[in-house]
């Protein structure tokens, strides 16, 4: 039981990573459109 806790963390942790990831790269996808149309 603890077992499978575990890994539904573990996974909630990796998520939670490649979201932020994403995040990053629509700042960074925004701030060049931005700058594009300058």
């Amino acid at each position: 039981m603890s077992g499978n806790m575990f890994e539904n963390n573990e996974s909630l942790d990796e998520l939670s990573d490649i979201q932020q990831h994403l995040q990053q790269l629509q700042e960074r996808f925004r701030t060049d459109e931005l700058s594009e149309h300058a």
